[in-house]
């Protein structure tokens, strides 16, 4: 025992005592009561943010073009789809500084799997910019949120000649119209 402390000043046992030493050794108090849902939430927090997100679907030919976003058991997504399908994906289309997410082609059912490994996506909300094509049917451009995992996105391509341009680089259509009033073309 230290020289000049009683038996009172010792912790009891039983007592809540997390995080409460001598206060010379400069612990701030925390009450043993909000210890589990502090673990809990953090726990929670880990295993959300760390889990990459998965975007999957089935690209298929139809009338009209669309993006449906559908629960996996649904009968729609059991047919086959086409096979070599090009996916751009892009985080935020419409923000400053647009996320790329890159390409992914569909297997020979039409079906595609991405990992996004954007942290909070599929927990916090993003604007995806899908731009979907395959040889003999028309592209197709959409934006929409990102969705769920528990989500299957089903995009129904038209047959006819590709005709989209895809997303605007909104810093490069700026840059490329301020050129006239600059000295100069502009370095990018």
């Amino acid at each position: 025992m230290e020289r000049g402390r009683s038996l009172r000043d010792a912790p009891q046992r039983g007592a809540s005592s997390v995080g409460r030493q001598d206060s010379s050794a400069g612990v701030v108090p925390f009450p043993a009561s909000l210890s589990l849902p502090a673990v809990l939430c953090c726990c929670l927090l880990h295993a959300t943010g760390c889990t990459p997100h998965a975007l999957q679907g089935l690209v298929v030919s139809g009338p009209e073009p669309a993006v449906l976003m559908l629960d996996p058991r649904d009968k729609h997504l059991r047919r086959t789809g086409l096979g070599g399908a090009y996916l751009e994906l892009t985080l935020d289309p419409s923000s400053l500084s647009p996320l790329v997410m890159g390409t992914v082609m569909t297997d020979e059912r039409g079906r595609f799997k991405k990992k996004i490994d954007q942290a909070g996506a599929g927990l916090l909300e993003y604007e995806l910019g899908l731009l979907c094509r395959s040889p003999g049917h028309r592209s197709l451009y959409q934006t929409m949120p990102l969705p769920g995992s528990k989500k299957w996105m089903l995009i129904v391509l038209a047959p006819g000649r590709d005709t989209t341009t895809g997303p605007r680089d909104l810093l490069e259509e700026t840059l490329r119209m301020a050129e006239p009033y600059l000295d100069g073309p502009v370095e990018r």
